[in-house]
C-alpha cells in the first residue's frame, strides 16, 4: 500500500477501501447484465452453488492468513517496545545506584539514546529504516558501560544485572527494528487481490438472480473492510493506530523523575 495513504484519516482511508470494492463488485455485476446471460438450469444450480461456496471459502481463508499474519506483527511490535521501555527504566534506575562519574554519564547517554528513538528513529521507521544517529547513541551508551567500575560489593554484585539490561535492551530495540520491516510481500497481496477478484466475479455470474445484488453488495463490503483491516496494521509504525513512542516517553519521564528526587535527596543530606 502507497505510503501516503496513511497520512489520510483513517476514515477517510478506510471509505477509500470500501468504496473500490464496492465498485469493482456491482461495477462486474453490471457488465455482467449487460450481457444479458442466460439464467442458469435446474441442473446447473448445484453446481454453481458448490463452485461458489469452494472459491469463497478459499478466498476467506486466503485473507484469513493475511489478517492474522498482520494482527501478529502488530502485536510482536507492540511488544517490543514495551519490552525496550521496560528495559530502559530498569536500566536507569539500576546505573542510579552507583555512584560514579562513569554510570552518571552512562545514565546520561540511555537517555540520549531514548530520545533519539522517540525523536529521529520513529520517523525512520516510517520508512522502514533505522537511525544511524540513534546507533550511535546505543554504542556510545555501550562503551560508557564498559568504563563503570564497581566501587564496593554491593557495585560488584549489580554489575553483571547491568550488562544484562544492556543486552536485553539491544535485543528489544533489533526486534523493534525488525518489526518495522514486516510487511505482507507483494506476492501475497497480488493473490489476495486476485482471488478476490475471482471470487466477486463468480458471484456476479453464478449468484442467484433474485438475491445477487444484495449477495455482491455485501460480499464486496466484507471484503474492502478485511483489506482495510490488513492495509492499516500492515505498517505497525505507520498511520493513526500506529504503534506509538508513548511507553519510551513514559519511560524518559520517570527517568527525569528519579533523577529529581534522587538530587533532591542528595541536597537534602
Amino acid at each position: 500500500m502507497p505510503l501516503w495513504f496513511y497520512t489520510l484519516p483513517n476514515g477517510l482511508f478506510g471509505l477509500i477501501i470500501v468504496a473500490l470494492w464496492m465498485g469493482i463488485g456491482l461495477g462486474g455485476l453490471w457488465l455482467c447484465q449487460r450481457w444479458r446471460r442466460q439464467a442458469l438450469s435446474e441442473a446447473e444450480r448445484p453446481l454453481a452453488a458448490a463452485l461458489m461456496g469452494l472459491v469463497t471459502t478459499l478466498n476467506a481463508l486466503l485473507l484469513a492468513v493475511c489478517a492474522f499474519s498482520v494482527w501478529t506483527a502488530f502485536n510482536q511490535a507492540e511488544i517490543a517496545v514495551r519490552r525496550e521501555a521496560s528495559t530502559i527504566s530498569e536500566l536507569s534506575r539500576e546505573l542510579s545506584v552507583i555512584h560514579t562519574p562513569e554510570s552518571r554519564l552512562a545514565r546520561e547517554q540511555l537517555r540520549a539514546y531514548a530520545r533519539s528513538v522517540v525523536n529521529r528513529e520513529w520517523q525512520a521507521m516510517r520508512d522502514e529504516q533505522h537511525s544511524q544517529v540513534t546507533w550511535d547513541a546505543f554504542d556510545s551508551l555501550f562503551r560508557s558501560m564498559a568504563d563503570i567500575q564497581a566501587v564496593d560489593g554491593n557495585d560488584r554484585l549489580l554489575m553483571p544485572q547491568l550488562w544484562v539490561r544492556v543486552n536485553e535492551l539491544l535485543k528489544s530495540r533489533q526486534e523493534r527494528l525488525e518489526a518495522s520491516r514486516a510487511q505482507l510481500s507483494g506476492t501475497l497481496w497480488a493473490v489476495a487481490v486476485i482471488s478476490t477478484l475471482v471470487t466477486l466475479g463468480m458471484a456476479c455470474v453464478l449468484a442467484p438472480a433474485h438475491c445477487q445484488r444484495s449477495a455482491v453488495a455485501g460480499a464486496s463490503l466484507a471484503i474492502g473492510l478485511v483489506f482495510f483491516f490488513v492495509a492499516v496494521l500492515d505498517r505497525p509504525f505507520v498511520g493513526a493506530d500506529g504503534v506509538s513512542s508513548a511507553p519510551i516517553d513514559a519511560s524518559l519521564m520517570q527517568m527525569e523523575r528519579w533523577e529529581a528526587r534522587t538530587q533532591g535527596v542528595g541536597g537534602r543530606r
